[in-house]
């Protein structure tokens, strides 16, 4: 089974120039990573959630609004072992999830 951490690495070794993520909503920002950024990048915020006390395992709430940082994010939180609960900023309280 691969993990979508792995994907990200095992395309950072093969293929580190191609367009990995572009963020496009709400709006084009024009903001690009490639694999080989991704990967060192996720690598680094698995890095930080791991010195902050995060263990394989742990569920850890997102909060936030659809963008290329949250992406950024939750593929650090998967890489340092985490599992991520989704909260959307925009979906209102009295909405059933």
């Amino acid at each position: 089974m691969i993990c979508i951490g792995d994907y990200v690495r095992d395309n950072a070794r093969r293929v580190p120039g191609r367009p990995a993520l572009i963020e496009a909503a709400p709006v084009e920002t024009g903001r690009r990573w490639t694999y080989a950024e991704l990967d060192r990048q996720t690598d680094a915020i698995a890095a930080a959630l791991i010195a902050r006390g995060v263990e394989p395992g742990d569920r850890v709430g997102l909060l936030g609004q659809s963008s290329a940082d949250w992406v950024r994010l939750f593929l650090g939180l998967v890489k340092a072992g985490g599992i991520a609960g989704f909260v959307h900023t925009k979906r209102h309280m009295s909405q059933p999830f």
